[in-house]
């Protein structure tokens, strides 16, 4: 403000200004720029709480994921891979379908267990009955 009452001052008097691109030589100048420097460097290591939260479930994912892959022997597996979700339907009926249809427990697949007989036999090809064989093979 008092460079801007100076100008106004002086009005009639020629002025030039220009840009020096550096503190060098100017003892406050650089030891605000030190003091800049040194709280810009430890904010730098500080880490926002959400993105630690981030990394964190991240790696526990990771290593989930590493369980998951070594169950690879497990019928569920072959159905979903990857530890992520399938995401769910809006409607509560239709996802709990959709979900025994992915697990393969239905009740044409699986209503002998409920009632102590063999497991059913596809008429097609004579084997073992199941979601998949359904779907996919027969």
């Amino acid at each position: 403000m008092q460079c801007l009452h100076l100008h106004h001052t002086l009005k009639k008097t020629k002025i030039k200004y220009c840009w020096i691109p550096g503190y060098v030589g100017i003892p406050g100048n650089e030891r605000a720029d030190k003091a800049a420097k040194s709280a810009n460097a430890s904010r730098e290591a500080f880490v926002p709480l959400i993105d630690a939260l981030q990394a964190v479930k991240l790696s526990q994912h990771r290593v989930w994921q590493r369980i998951w892959d070594g169950q690879s022997n497990n019928k569920l597996y072959k159905i979903q891979p990857s530890i992520k979700g399938f995401g769910n339907l809006t409607i509560r009926k239709h996802d709990a379908i959709l979900t025994r249809l992915r697990v393969g427990h239905t009740f044409l697949t699986h209503r002998d267990l409920l009632h102590s007989n063999p497991a059913p036999i596809c008429n097609g090809c004579n084997c073992i009955l199941s979601v998949e064989h359904i779907l996919c093979q027969c």
